[in-house]
């Protein structure tokens, strides 16, 4: 069986994006400068796998339901985004060497997604 090469299209020829939401746990003895680079960091991964970041939401630091790695504490970050199939694997790949990374969970939220439409709806909804 032959592989498919290339991103895949829609029947217009237009590449078909996902749409995904990743929360992911940092450790809370990050400082600032530390946590605004880890963020930084993964934001420019999704753009590097020819992601579009929709939306990232801060929760800030919040108690664990139960220790992980002895820290009872972490800061929660969600990130909502576009992106081709692989992406998700290439992400968490990166996820799992970082020590910094407490937990992650993604949950891919629609097969077809247009990211423009969902920047309008997410600038919207904060703007309300």
């Amino acid at each position: 069986m032959l592989q498919r090469l290339g991103p895949k299209r829609g029947p217009k020829g237009e590449e078909i994006m996902r749409f995904y939401e990743t929360l992911y746990i940092l450790r809370p003895d990050l400082n600032g400068e530390q946590y605004q680079e880890l963020l930084k960091k993964y934001n420019d991964r999704i753009t590097s796998l020819e992601g579009i970041v929709i939306h990232v939401d801060e929760w800030g630091k919040k108690d664990l339901a139960y220790p992980i790695r002895r820290f009872e504490e972490g800061y929660y970050i969600i990130v909502k985004y576009c992106g081709r199939p692989g992406i998700v694997q290439d992400l968490e790949r990166e996820f799992k060497l970082d020590e910094n990374i407490l937990r992650y969970l993604t949950v891919k939220l629609s097969d077809k997604a247009d990211p423009e439409e969902l920047k309008k709806r997410f600038s919207q909804d904060s703007s309300a």
